[in-house]
């Protein structure tokens, strides 16, 4: 017989049928071939069991002050916490006495919140040990959310804000629960609540990136502890005492019909991407059609449908649509260009360009405004999106670039035919110099993506931590997908701004400058197994200034295929104490050169530009260069670069390389320059592994016990 089941919306629940176990999945990633408007699911009911194999849920558990738990998880700036809880007791004026820790994750940096009896602490990075006034918590339930936004109480997001961006950081310590910790030990300023529930996002801005899911539970031997949904382990407490368990809580909490089926309609209205993450619509739904040319959104008539799956009830103009502060979810059809040229912050819903070219032209034309200070705080909801098949444009005015955008895009696709790529950031026809586009707070690809630079050369498209008006940061980050990156020439750039491109699945980049700008643009690897940048046609690569190594330290894991690289440029690193520059960790002053850490494939030459090179700075003997710390192969080898005149440019250029038993078999020349030998046949010594040439520089071969990777590092294959 048939049942009726309410899901909440933008839900959909999965029951999966066992034994005594009734297993429920929130917004779980759909079947290939399941629909977008309405689906039918033939669901198996069965009575008792929990959701948690071995125990039972429990609606909370409650510390006393002696119980903590530990967990391994260690967050980072991209760290997003969100945590329900309620005090033990409360004063009258509604604040529990005494400092509660809520969690803690620290030895510098941290990611730590505390109660410190009249105000709430949040340290973010170094310390910041940032005061948010919110006097008044009581007993009652709050929830609340901890990121590089600052921090939210029952979705007020105004209560605080991280007062600045300490850069890419990972906490110096696991994450604790109810204590605070250094190094493990020293636990204090336990916390007395109740926890209802605890999650964790290693990327804040992504639901996909889940790495915490802690529920209370009560196990069959009696332990009061938490599950972990995404580890599928227990968390017990690591304290003294006993946690008190809260009531018994059924989960899911849903009608259970005996020995029955039903077969229910389940409303699926959302975006479900080709690597099967489904985003879904909120209501109600503005379908916008453009034809043939360009049509500007205050031209535009909106459909509004309840649903994506309904039929539209009503039409409206864009003056109704502003006018009445409208929100939902804006859809974009049809194979024709709408020009979102309006500032339609009132808007707080996702964008999804479906078909056809969005061209963005102002600040705020998909919506999503934010406090300047809040870098990537924009909800969930908040996001464009851009399906494979269609393009969204990054355009400019009077060929000056916007910072449009500070919400997240997220793109998948080579784009519509004729416009170069999914996701296209264009400037013109006059070159702008250092022109700094917001692409996106977090921009990202959910699936292989092509992304153009249509702009001339000597134009800079680029992602900053700080941009005009102080808008939201910009990382970019790939999840590992597939990624084409190429410009309309050569002198197109791409610049990492003390930003950084994040989980590098493999990035091509042709026919244009990639450039590591700051003291903290960088790389990151997806994974060390899978994830490869390779340089073809036309690729220049730019460290334009010296880097710490410990922004790189572990994380630059990526394969590096150089198969078209017209130079790597080097302008780093300052005068060593003896003019050399020879000392691969750097010199007394504290910076140590750019250096990468991934393996190295040479099908082509590594040709060695150094910007600033004693022939061409007034006899200044700066050695600018880097280090290769993993191991170098493939047919080719190290070269100088010379531009179009012969000047050679490769002179005074420091090359350090540290993996022992490099095969590359190109050999290296070198003018002017230093060769650092750091470990054991780091220059190749195989049979046809090429000449060493050095003109008027000189090796220097590291003395015993130097060859030592510096702390924590490790030699990568």
């Amino acid at each position: 017989h048939s049942a009726e089941l309410n899901v909440p919306q933008n839900h959909v629940y999965l029951f999966k049928p066992q034994p005594g176990d009734l297993t429920s999945f929130q917004n779980a990633p759909l079947p290939d071939g399941w629909g977008t408007t309405v689906t039918h699911a033939r669901l198996f009911f069965i009575s008792g069991g929990s959701d948690i194999p071995g125990a039972e849920r429990l609606e909370y558990i409650q510390s006393s002050g002696q119980e903590y738990i530990a967990t391994t998880y260690r967050p980072t700036n991209e760290t997003a916490v969100e945590v329900k809880m309620a005090f033990n007791a409360a004063g009258g004026n509604g604040r529990p006495s005494g400092n509660h820790n809520i969690f803690c994750a620290r030895n510098n940096p941290s990611f730590t919140l505390f109660w410190l009896g009249s105000n709430w602490r949040f340290d973010y990075g170094t310390e910041q040990r940032q005061s948010v006034e919110y006097n008044s918590p009581g007993t009652s339930v709050h929830t609340i959310r901890a990121d590089r936004g600052g921090v939210a109480f029952d979705g007020n997001n105004d209560i605080g804000t991280v007062p600045s961006n300490p850069g890419a950081f990972t906490a110096g310590g696991a994450l604790y629960i109810f204590a605070s910790h250094w190094a493990g030990s020293n636990i204090a300023n336990q916390g007395s609540f109740k926890l209802y529930s605890f999650k964790a996002w290693s990327d804040g801005s992504d639901d996909t990136s889940l790495a915490l899911d802690l529920v209370p539970c009560r196990k069959d031997d009696g332990t009061v502890c938490l599950y972990d949904r995404v580890a599928n382990a227990f968390l017990p407490n690591a304290g003294g005492g006993a946690f008190t368990a809260g009531p018994k809580s059924v989960a899911p909490s849903v009608a259970v019909i005996e020995g029955a089926s039903a077969l229910v309609s389940v409303p699926m209205q959302g975006w479900m991407t080709s690597r099967g993450v489904f985003y879904p619509y909120d209501n109600p739904v503005y379908i916008v059609e453009a034809g043939p040319g360009d049509t500007a959104i205050g031209d535009a008539t909106f459909l509004m449908m309840a649903n994506a799956g309904a039929n539209a009830t009503n039409e409206m103009s864009y003056a109704q649509f502003s006018a009445e502060q409208r929100t939902g979810t804006i859809i974009k059809r049809g194979e024709g260009t709408l020009v979102f040229n309006r500032d339609i912050s009132f808007f707080s819903g996702p964008v999804h360009i479906e078909e056809g070219v969005a061209i963005g032209v102002c600040a705020n034309c998909f919506g999503h405004k934010v406090k300047p200070e809040g870098y990537n705080t924009t909800p969930a909801n908040q996001r464009t999106y851009v399906h494979s098949g269609a393009t969204l444009v990054m355009d400019a005015v009077d060929n000056l670039p916007k910072y449009a955008e500070s919400n997240a895009v997220y793109y998948e696709g080579d784009g519509y035919p004729g416009m170069g790529g999914a996701f296209v950031a264009r400037n013109g026809d006059t070159a702008s110099g250092t022109s700094f586009w917001q692409m996106g707070c977090g921009a990202r690809a959910v699936g292989p993506s092509t992304l153009y630079l249509d702009v001339p050369s000597g134009a800079v498209v680029g992602v900053t931590y700080n941009g005009a008006g102080g808008q939201a940061a910009s990382d970019f980050r790939l999840n590992g997908q597939d990624v084409l990156m190429y410009g309309r020439s050569a002198g197109t750039e791409f610049s990492l701004e003390a930003a950084q491109l994040n989980g590098i699945g493999n990035l091509v980049v042709s026919n244009m400058t990639l450039r590591l700008n700051g003291n903290s643009g960088a790389l990151y690897a997806a994974s060390s197994n899978t994830s490869a940048i390779r340089f073809r046609g036309g690729a220049r690569w730019v460290w334009d200034t010296y880097t710490n190594f410990n922004r790189f330290q572990e994380q630059q894991y990526s394969t590096v295929y150089v198969d078209d690289l017209e130079y790597i440029q080097f302008k780093n690193g300052t005068l060593d104490d003896n003019n050399y520059g020879v000392n691969p960790w750097g010199v007394s002053n504290g910076t140590t050169n750019n250096w990468y850490s991934g393996p190295v494939v040479l099908n082509n030459h590594i040709r060695l530009y150094n910007l600033h090179s004693p022939r061409h700075s007034s006899g200044a003997k700066r050695n600018y260069g880097c280090n290769f710390t993993a191991k170098i192969s493939g047919p080719m080898g190290f070269r100088p670069w010379a531009d179009a005149d012969g000047t050679a440019w490769g002179d005074g250029v420091r090359l350090n390389l540290l993996y022992p038993t490099n095969t590359f078999e190109g050999g290296i020349v070198m003018d002017g320059g230093s060769l650092g030998v750091w470990a054991e046949r780091a220059v190749p010594s195989q049979e046809g592994a090429g000449l060493v040439s050095i003109t008027n520089g000189y090796v220097y071969f590291g003395k015993k016990g130097d060859e030592r990777m510096p702390p924590t590092q490790k030699w990568v294959d």
